[in-house]
C-alpha cells in the first residue's frame, strides 16, 4: 500500500502559545469524571466492534456533552477522544431509541460540527477536517514505522495502555514518549503549551499516541535519521491513500461503479486487481461496496446549497460576511474576536456543504459558528 501525501507548510500560524487551565479544559479525554475512579475495561478488536454496532438508547434533555461522552463511555466501554478544540460544556439535547452506538455517535458529533473517526481502539472526535485526515495520517505513521530497521519498527508499533495524571503538559508527555521510543524531537517547541486533565486510554501503539497528541494543535509528524527522530508539522490537508483490491468476477464492471460511487478516486487495473488512489472516506466506501454493502453516492439534499469559492489573502470576517449576505442573513460576532476576524486567509473550497466552507475558514483561527433563522454568529472556541 502506497500512501502519498499532500502537505502545505504553515509553521507561521502554529507559533506556541499559552493557554490558561479554563482554556485547556476545552480538550478532554473522556475517561474519567472523578479523581479516583476504576480504571475502564475498553473494549479493543471485534468486542469494539460488536459494542458499536449494539443497540443503545440516550435521552438527554439538555446535558453537557463532556458529561454525557463520559457517561456513554463508562457504561458501554468504549473510549472517546474529544479534541481540544471541541468545547465540551455545551448544552447538547438528544432522544435516540433502537440505534447503534456508532450512529449516536456520529450524531453528537454532528451536532456539535465536529466529526468521529477511529484510531485503533480510541474514536477520536473533532473538527471536520481535522478527522478526515487522520484515519489516514495513522495508516501513514504505521507504514513508515513498518519500513524502519526491526529494532526501531519494534518500539514505534509497540502498543500500550497511556495514563496521565492532572494538569499534565502536552510537551512532558511528548517528551515521555520519546523517551519511551529512543526517539528525539527536532523541533519541540512548535508544541504549544497547555494544561490537560488526567486520562487513561487503552493500548495503542506509539505511533497512534503521539498522533493523537498533536491532532489537537493542527500538528502531526515525520521520521527522521531512520526513525530516530521526529519533526512536528502542520497536518496536511489531504493525505491519498493507495490500496490494492481483489474484486469478484471481471473487474469493468466494478470499476465503472466505483467511479460513479468515489468519483474523486484513481482507479487503474493490474493483474486482474484494481489498485486505488484515494482519501481515506473514498478507500471506506470501496472496501464496503466490493464486501457486498450498498453505498450511495453522496449528494446534496433538495435545496442544499454547494459551496465553490477560491480566496486569496481577504479577511476571514469578510468571506464569512459574503457567505452570510449570499444566505440573507446578518453576521454576529463577540467584539473581543476583531482582531482574528481581520486575519487574512487563503482557501480554495469546491462542492462543500456550508459547514464544511465555514470550518475550513474559522477552524485555525480557533473560531466556531452558530446559525440560526436570522444570522451566522461567530464565536471563539477557546
Amino acid at each position: 500500500m502506497d500512501i502519498r501525501q499532500a502537505q502545505r507548510s504553515r509553521l507561521s500560524r502554529l507559533q506556541p502559545e499559552r493557554l490558561t487551565w479554563s482554556i485547556a479544559a476545552w480538550f478532554m479525554l473522556l475517561v474519567t469524571t472523578g479523581l479516583a475512579q476504576d480504571a475502564i475495561p475498553w473494549k479493543t478488536g471485534m468486542a469494539l466492534r460488536k459494542q458499536l454496532d449494539a443497540s443503545v438508547g440516550v435521552t438527554w434533555p439538555e446535558r453537557p456533552l463532556r458529561e454525557g461522552l463520559a457517561s456513554l463511555s463508562r457504561s458501554t466501554g468504549v473510549c472517546v477522544f474529544l479534541d481540544r478544540r471541541v468545547d465540551p460544556d455545551q448544552n447538547i439535547e438528544l432522544t435516540v431509541r433502537d440505534e447503534s452506538l456508532q450512529r449516536v455517535l456520529e450524531q453528537l458529533a454532528e451536532k456539535t460540527h465536529a466529526r468521529v473517526v477511529t484510531v485503533g481502539p480510541v474514536l477520536y472526535r473533532g473538527p471536520p477536517q481535522a478527522a478526515g485526515q487522520l484515519g489516514a495520517l495513522a495508516a501513514l505513521r504505521h507504514k513508515q514505522a513498518a519500513a524502519l530497521p526491526n529494532a526501531t519498527k519494534a518500539r514505534l508499533l509497540k502498543s500500550q495502555a497511556w495514563k496521565w495524571d492532572e494538569l499534565a503538559e502536552p510537551r512532558a508527555l511528548l517528551d515521555g514518549l520519546t523517551r519511551q521510543a529512543g526517539v528525539t524531537t527536532l523541533n519541540p517547541d512548535l508544541l504549544p503549551h497547555d494544561l490537560w486533565p488526567a486520562a487513561d486510554l487503552p493500548p495503542l501503539a506509539w505511533v497512534d499516541r503521539l498522533t493523537l497528541l498533536l491532532a489537537g494543535f493542527g500538528l502531526t509528524y515525520e521520521f527522521a535519521d531512520e526513525g530516530t527522530a521526529i519533526r512536528l508539522v502542520p497536518m496536511p490537508e489531504e493525505v491519498l491513500v493507495e490500496k490494492t483490491y481483489t474484486p469478484r468476477g471481471e473487474p469493468g464492471p466494478v470499476v465503472a461503479q466505483l467511479r460513479r460511487i468515489v468519483p474523486r478516486a484513481k482507479i487503474r487495473v493490474e493483474g486482474g486487481k484494481l489498485l486505488v488512489t484515494a482519501a481515506e472516506d473514498d478507500q471506506d466506501k470501496v472496501q464496503r461496496l466490493l464486501s457486498g454493502e450498498t453505498v450511495k453516492t453522496t449528494t446534496p439534499m433538495p435545496g442544499e446549497k454547494r459551496y465553490s469559492l477560491t480566496v486569496t489573502n481577504q479577511a476571514v470576517g469578510s468571506v464569512v460576511k459574503t457567505v452570510a449576505n449570499q444566505l440573507g442573513k446578518e453576521m454576529k460576532f463577540d467584539p473581543q474576536i476583531v482582531e482574528r476576524l481581520q486575519t487574512k486567509v487563503s482557501l480554495v473550497v469546491k462542492d462543500v456543504t456550508l459547514d464544511e466552507l465555514l470550518s475550513k475558514a474559522l477552524a485555525p483561527l480557533k473560531l466556531g459558528y452558530r446559525i440560526d433563522d436570522r444570522a451566522i454568529e461567530i464565536t471563539p472556541v477557546e
